[in-house]
């Protein structure tokens, strides 16, 4: 995309620190958290009136969320980590740059963050990030229809942080694509290994794996009824 890229911001600090303001102002608020700053905020205003002049019908916010991720030429791990967000903020426009930044990531260092060490109870902050960061890829592939690969990132956010979110996000994966099977299998295992990593404390895991495996045996029930139903239509 057009709008100056590299002009405004050489380093890798005045890039990360922007695309950190309009993720915090423009997305969903998960960037690392950047105190007002007039030089930012010009920039924005700069760039919503170049969005409306190149394309009066796109959306200002994800112009400035993608412009913020393309702004990011470091390869460092907290640039492709942060620039990954900035795209997945961005919605799905954006999904394919924010799957090649996390896959780039993956390749490379780790990023270690600078939370306390008990911040994500008995799972290392870094298992924890980088499980996340699965998900992150997971879920853009998801989008993307790109199931295996999905499927395995699912995978790898769990083996380095098997909590109870995880084993939710990764089952309703399986439900949404119909595998109800999978999803009831992998919450029955979740249970066996109860209780699971967490670092709340005051949730009942059992009560809500057992629910969850009801509601999928549930929809598996009413997706066999509804094939059936489709099978005994005559042709047309």
């Amino acid at each position: 995309m057009s709008g100056g890229l590299f002009m405004n911001f050489p380093t890798e600090h005045e890039q990360t620190s922007f695309a950190s303001y309009v993720i915090d102002n423009y997305g969903g608020g998960i960037g690392i958290p950047i105190p007002d700053n007039k030089s930012f905020e010009a920039e924005c205003e700069r760039l919503e009136k170049l969005c409306e002049s190149e394309d009066p019908t796109k959306s200002k916010r994800i112009y400035l969320l993608e412009y913020s991720g393309d702004i990011i030429t470091s390869k460092s791990p907290k640039s492709l980590k942060l620039k990954s967000e900035a795209y997945i903020n961005a919605g799905s426009t954006c999904r394919r740059k924010a799957i090649e930044s996390l896959v780039e990531y993956f390749k490379g260092d780790r990023w270690d963050s600078d939370l306390p060490n008990d911040f994500l109870g008995p799972t290392s902050r870094q298992d924890a990030i980088h499980s996340a960061l699965w998900v992150n890829l997971a879920d853009c592939y998801y989008g993307e229809k790109e199931y295996e690969h999905s499927e395995t990132c699912f995978q790898n956010a769990i083996t380095l942080n098997p909590d109870l979110t995880n084993y939710l996000k990764f089952s309703e994966f399986y439900s949404r694509i119909k595998q109800y099977d999978k999803a009831i299998s992998l919450l029955q295992s979740a249970l066996a290994r109860s209780p699971l990593p967490s670092y709340l404390s005051s949730i009942d895991e059992t009560s809500i794996l057992k629910d969850q495996i009801k509601t999928y045996e549930n929809r598996k029930e009413n997706y066999l009824l509804k094939q059936s139903k489709k099978s005994k239509q005559p042709d047309k």
